[in-house]
């Protein structure tokens, strides 16, 4: 991450250098076009680094066994599945499942669904419940594990047993009908500000807790 942010400076330095050495000959087209690839190139490390802090490297300590999904394609076309969510290189996540119809040793075998073919994808429990439904978005799958005044979203779905969902869960936050906020402790402090129990169980790292004590003191009040 060091190394992304010193790069994205550096490269910030040097255009602005190029710019003020040469911008007083260059036509005033050429000098728009070069500030214009700059702003896009910032925009894209400012992403890339997002989506880095967001999705993380912590889904390996959370709960993601090998579960019954029912997934409902672009096409609107449903098929239940035994997968499980992963991770690729890029951190685009996609549901791993087999293709039984298949050889063990035909690589057609192993079947990879995006976040991008799909219109929404639902965990079914052991007990046959099931989760709230997992919409794509850029790069995964966005779970609205918690609904109120503030909603909390997971990029996998919570584990059957919700109390065990601990902080990694949860990336982004959703003020009412607001823009999803990355979840930073900080920030949902001054929110929850008017409830003392919902910034104590933030503060002790349970941002499901958090939501849930916040939401509920929210209804009592309305």
């Amino acid at each position: 991450m060091k190394n992304k942010l010193l790069l994205a400076l550096l490269t910030t330095c040097l255009t602005g250098s190029v710019l003020a050495v040469h911008g007083q000959n260059m036509p005033a087209q050429a000098a728009r076009m070069v500030a214009n690839q700059h702003n896009q190139f910032h925009m894209q490390r400012q992403m890339q680094m997002l989506h880095t802090m967001s999705m993380g490297e912590r889904s390996s300590t959370l709960s993601n066994p090998l579960a019954t999904y029912m997934v409902v394609m672009k096409d609107s076309t449903v098929i239940k599945v035994q997968g499980k969510i992963k991770f690729d290189v890029f951190k685009v996540s996609y549901l791993e499942t087999l293709d039984l119809s298949k050889r063990p040793k035909d690589p057609a075998r192993h079947l990879k669904i995006y976040p991008k073919n799909t219109r929404s994808i639902t965990k079914v429990f052991t007990n046959k419940k099931q989760s709230v439904p997992g919409l794509p978005a850029d790069s995964c799958w966005l779970f609205k594990s918690v609904e109120g005044k503030i909603n909390g979203y997971s990029y996998l779905p919570l584990p059957q047993n919700s109390a065990g969902a601990n902080s990694d869960y949860f990336k982004f936050f959703q003020k009412g009908d607001g823009k999803l906020q990355v979840l930073q402790q900080d920030s949902l402090l001054v929110m929850m500000q008017d409830s003392e129990k919902a910034k104590n169980y933030l503060k002790k790292g349970s941002p499901y807790k958090a939501l849930l004590e916040y939401n509920k003191v929210q209804t009592t009040k309305n």
